[in-house]
């Protein structure tokens, strides 16, 4: 992608969950995150991940999916109501926070090592720490 923009981001990207009426926020708050992102992570997150949009009403069969799904992409599972307290901004550091992780092949559980490791990734991306303090 040469010149990265909000249409062709939100074309490739790769987004399971279910959006109501209203949660359109979400989506946006993905694709206000990529375009910050650096070009070369931006390509591998369109390509290699599933972002996940855990709401109050997920379903079985969205679980079905993702079990499918994992066997060749990295998901991203964004729990938005447990971030309901927290302005945008703070959103989209989370956001970059859990890219950082797949971008450095953390696994499923992350250590606090490897949290402080995603912290500092997305923070030379741009972003605000999201869950620790810088030391």
């Amino acid at each position: 992608m040469a010149s990265a923009d909000l249409e062709s981001i939100n074309y490739r990207l790769n987004i399971q969950g279910e959006i109501k009426q209203g949660d359109e926020q979400y989506r946006d708050l993905i694709l206000k995150t990529m375009i910050r992102l650096p070009d070369d992570v931006r390509e591998k997150i369109l390509d290699e991940a599933l972002f996940i949009i855990a709401t109050p009403s997920v379903n079985g069969t969205i679980f079905d999916l993702i079990a499918v799904e994992s066997l060749t992409l990295h998901c991203i599972l964004l729990n938005f109501s447990s971030m309901g307290r927290f302005g945008d901004s703070k959103k989209m550091d989370v956001i970059a926070h859990e890219i950082a992780h797949v971008i450095l092949g953390h696994g499923t559980i992350s250590t606090p090592q490897q949290k402080k490791e995603a912290d500092d990734l997305s923070q030379s991306w741009g972003f605000k720490r999201a869950y620790l303090e810088s030391t």
